[in-house]
């Protein structure tokens, strides 16, 4: 993103990430499900997070109106009478918070308790689900020992509770732009919340596998098998598989871009990518950005400047609201305890213009077109994008320019994150509870200058998983952009 560099390095998309805050977040150290805390201690947190809310969140109105905002806020601190968990506090003020519809403000959930738990031995939920349009929840993953069970067989209860009901009971705690989105997520955390509504195991689960329909009784997974499969499968989120490069044995390159962090150690990537892309002659590149939910952009910068010339920019505009909050956010992470004393608004425009606003006021910065700087290792093949749902935040701001400024091709599906959105966290622990809480400060205006258009980035193909073809373990999509770079 081409904005002004800070004094502070105000580039702070580290923090506008989508998984927004997840490097600054803070491991708690309760660990008790069974932790009460005080009528006073969960009050104020909840009266401090509605506070952050309102002053530092440039629209909380954008998708709710006024009046339904106050009032679940309202019925959400009148429930707040006895003494409670975690667990239960988080159900009381995360659907509030939800409801303002930002993907970047969000509570997020007490997983300590239910890691806690499965270390000492609780067994968890056996599967990893995913919402599918107009059939229902699906099985992605079968940790369980019964091998029978496919990817694509359709959950239809748990314990006697209908799956569906449960899934939409979810969906209404977690934040964001677009429904797809949020069930994304809602999947994604399908088994804490099983535990959290007191869905335990043994598990009598109800399947529907083609037109077979049938229950049985899992006692569920241990940590240590689910640990074992995630790791047999590579799907570890360590630094080095943030982003990984293969050519495939139809000479197509692939890169698969989980994760938008680490700027220094991506710039050594694309080099050695590039590099080896130019000595390999490969038909083209597929760059895949279907599990990438953003992080810094100067990373989509980076990888645009290695492939096209073409001027661009990620963005229209950033609309930054100024709070007391956040300027004391900026002042402590930014500037070293030793030198606040220094007047630093004299010296520097930019803290002058950031610091030095009023109280809820917006400042404005514009996203300049420029091109990227020569390039010796600039390919010069077919260039194709994956996205999906899960393409969010910074990734999908990455995608949008190369969209709006036809720098490649793209296919799949719509992304889960808008381009016209907020961003520009600020985060922290509540005092009492820990539990961690994001708010968004600013609204980056799409490319093309739009904030009417509700829709994310579209795919220039539209290309969908098959249940076929997950079922036998095949990558519809991909397969489509190889053969797509093949014939065009």
């Amino acid at each position: 993103m081409k904005t002004p560099v800070l004094f502070f390095v105000m580039l702070i998309i580290l923090v506008f990430s989508g998984c927004a805050g997840s490097d600054a977040v803070q491991k708690s150290a309760i660990n008790n499900p069974a932790t009460l805390f005080s009528v006073e201690q969960v009050r104020n947190d909840a009266e401090k997070m509605f506070t952050t809310v309102e002053n530092v969140h440039p629209n909380i109105f954008f998708t709710t109106s006024r009046e339904e905002y106050a009032a679940a806020k309202e019925h959400a601190l009148n429930s707040l009478t006895l003494p409670m968990t975690r667990v239960e506090f988080y159900k009381q003020i995360a659907p509030v918070v939800a409801m303002i519809g930002d993907g970047h403000t969000n509570v997020w959930p007490p997983t300590d308790e239910f890691a806690a738990e499965r270390t000492k031995g609780m067994r968890s939920f056996p599967f990893n689900v995913l919402y599918v349009q107009k059939k229902g929840i699906a099985i992605e993953r079968n940790y369980s020992e019964d091998s029978s069970i496919v990817p694509g067989s359709l959950l239809l209860s748990v314990n006697g509770r209908n799956a569906d009901s449960l899934f939409r009971s979810f969906t209404r705690y977690f934040s964001g732009e677009q429904e797809r989105y949020r069930e994304k997520v809602t999947a994604t955390n399908f088994a804490l919340f099983l535990w959290m509504h007191d869905v335990r195991p043994p598990f009598a689960v109800s399947l529907k596998s083609g037109d077979n329909v049938g229950e049985i009784i899992f006692e569920g997974v241990e940590i240590s098998r689910k640990k074992l499969i995630d790791s047999l499968l590579l799907t570890s989120q360590d630094k080095a598989s943030q982003y990984t490069f293969s050519v495939t044995g139809d000479s197509i390159g692939y890169i698969d871009f989980r994760s938008m962090m680490y700027l220094e150690q991506f710039r050594t990537f694309l080099k050695n990518t590039f590099t080896e892309l130019q000595q390999k002659k490969t038909k083209g590149l597929i760059v895949d950005l279907r599990k990438n939910g953003g992080g810094n952009s100067q990373l989509g910068d980076e990888l645009i400047s290695y492939f096209s010339g073409t001027p661009y920019s990620m963005m229209n505009r950033k609309e930054w609201k100024m709070s007391a909050e956040y300027k004391q956010f900026l002042r402590e992470r930014f500037i070293p305890w030793y030198l606040r004393w220094f007047p630093i608004t004299w010296v520097n425009s930019d803290a002058r213009k950031i610091l030095g606003a009023e109280d809820g006021e917006t400042i404005f910065y514009h996203g300049d077109t420029a091109a990227p700087g020569p390039n010796a290792l600039r390919y010069s093949g077919k260039v194709v994008f994956l996205i999906g749902v899960n393409t969010f935040s910074s990734a999908m701001m990455t995608v949008d320019a190369v969209k709006e400024f036809s720098l490649a091709t793209i296919i799949g599906e719509e992304t889960g994150g808008i381009p016209s959105s907020y961003g520009e966290t600020y985060g922290y622990s509540l005092p009492a509870t820990r539990l961690w809480f994001n708010c968004s400060s600013a609204l980056f205006v799409r490319a093309n200058g739009r904030t009417d258009d509700r829709r994310g980035v579209l795919p220039d193909i539209e290309v969908k998983q098959s249940d076929e073809d997950t079922q036998k373990n095949i990558d519809t999509v991909l397969d489509f952009a190889k053969e797509w770079i093949k014939t065009h």
